[in-house]
């Protein structure tokens, strides 16, 4: 699937989870393919691992002796208010002062989530930081105040739900272009939260390859709903036929509640059928400059 992902044009391979760390061997096979076909990695983790700095410094060797580099790769933590309470915040310590030592740059970037109005959580993992010597200079910060509650990682936490009318999602989405790939073979156009969502699925590396599931992708109604109309739009053609919901926390949760059921997909395929012949599904679905292919 690597080779064929260098083939077909895609920039790069990124691997997330759940913790693919947990799976290091896993990992490191996908860096080696990954680089021996000159693409980008990027790597998620909480960090877990970096128990020590030596133990840190030790993985983060082992990867760069596989290709692995930067600029052009990188590793980004999840840590914050929902991560803390299980990943102990040295691990995000020592994996910082690891990757500045064993590459000479910042940290890509480091996810940091919180509730709004919980910003002391934050300021206090700053002030550990720098009380260790680390600078903010040697990692990207990243704040995280809006939370994607679908699909099977839904969290029932009362504060951190937003709901928005479904009105104000008017764009596109910007990730469609983006291929995550599950364990079971399934691909999405998404960036990993609504990877649960199988009314967006476009194919399965199992029974396809990738350039098949690139060229079919063209042609299915629901990637030509997704690269014409709005999610706003979507939700109001399907509003007056179904009973669904008025409000989402953000454009994950309204594509689930649009696309998830087989009925309201079947729905704005037949009001859509016109679509099948636009001009715009012959254009490329994969990019070279733009597509990363994602590992779940």
């Amino acid at each position: 699937m690597i080779r064929e992902a260098k083939r077909i044009g895609m920039s790069g391979v990124g691997v997330s989870g759940g913790e693919p760390f947990l799976m290091r061997q896993m990992i490191f096979q996908i860096v080696r393919l990954a680089k021996q076909q000159g693409l980008n990695v990027n790597l998620a983790t909480n960090a877990f691992w970096a128990r020590t700095y030596d133990k840190a410094v030790e993985m983060l060797q082992a990867l760069k002796e596989l290709g692995f580099k930067t600029p052009g790769d990188g590793i980004a933590i999840s840590a914050g208010q929902y991560h803390l309470p299980h990943i102990h915040r040295d691990c995000s310590m020592n994996l910082i002062k690891a990757y500045k030592a064993v590459f000479n740059a910042s940290l890509t970037r480091l996810d940091f989530e919180y509730v709004a109005g919980n910003e002391q959580i934050l300021a206090d993992f700053k002030a550990f930081l720098a009380s260790e010597g680390i600078l903010e200079t040697d990692y990207k910060l990243v704040e995280r105040t809006v939370f994607q509650t679908t699909g099977n990682a839904r969290i029932q936490a009362k504060e951190i739900i937003n709901k928005r009318p479904a009105t104000v999602f008017q764009g596109l989405c910007p990730w469609i272009k983006d291929l995550i790939v599950e364990p079971s073979g399934d691909v999405y156009p998404c960036c990993g939260f609504n990877r649960y969502n199988k009314g967006i699925v476009i194919g399965n590396v199992k029974r396809q390859t990738l350039e098949e599931i690139s060229n079919s992708a063209q042609v299915m109604p629901v990637m030509a709903m997704l690269k014409k109309h709005s999610f706003a739009y979507l939700h109001a053609l399907l509003a007056k036929k179904f009973e669904i919901e008025k409000t989402a926390d953000g454009l994950c949760d309204i594509c689930e509640i649009i696309f998830s059921k087989p009925e309201h997909v079947d729905y704005l395929v037949e009001q859509f059928s016109y679509l099948y012949d636009h001009p715009f599904l012959s254009q490329p679905y994969f990019p070279a400059e733009s597509a990363p292919i994602e590992i779940e």
